[in-house]
């Protein structure tokens, strides 16, 4: 059994969920976040501590954000070189294929993870480590993006038909990127 075969069946297990399972999720973080915000599970780690797991879940956020762009670019380029007939993925037309596949599959997931990395990243620096500056707002506009890139893909799962709110997705990705941008900028 080919990768690309184990993700279709994975995939294909949870597609019909798949607002179920991001609702779930989203509602588990927002839960433990109001907990700890109650409790003071996490005031318990030193500043640093905290400060350093929020810029690993900022790294883990943007990584995944840039593994679910990925698809869009990869697919963008390869249409692109198809219709000129430039060599570069002409060469490898089926493994370039099957990667384009497997991040279409991948897409939602990576996507969905992305948010809840952000949303702890957020949590712990800015009320954890209490970090206030310019780049927190520019992270702030970010996430408002990302949500919205979110909550119109979770739209277009439902509803594959939708142009119009596939070029919205689309635009937010450009917005978030820019943001996402200036936030490394500002840091």
């Amino acid at each position: 059994m080919s990768i690309l075969d184990r993700v279709e069946v994975l995939t294909a297990k949870w597609r019909g969920n798949f607002f179920t399972i991001a609702v779930s999720l989203i509602i588990f973080l927002v839960v433990f976040l109001v907990m700890d915000n109650h409790f003071n599970y996490l005031q318990q780690m030193p500043k640093q501590a905290s400060v350093g797991l929020g810029k690993i879940l900022g790294k883990l956020s943007l990584l995944t954000f840039l593994l679910a762009v990925l698809y869009y670019i990869l697919r963008r380029a390869y249409t692109y070189s198809t219709k000129r007939n430039v060599s570069v993925f002409l060469k490898r037309k089926q493994q370039v294929m099957k990667l384009i596949k497997i991040l279409r599959h991948l897409h939602p997931v990576v996507g969905l993870f992305c948010i809840i990395f952000m949303t702890a990243h957020a949590y712990m620096l800015w009320d954890l480590a209490a970090v206030r500056a310019l780049a927190f707002d520019s992270g702030v506009l970010a996430g408002v993006f990302l949500l919205c890139i979110t909550l119109s893909g979770i739209y277009l799962l439902e509803h594959s038909t939708t142009d119009q709110i596939r070029t919205y997705h689309r635009i937010l990705g450009y917005c978030v990127t820019a943001f996402l941008i200036a936030h490394m900028v500002l840091t």
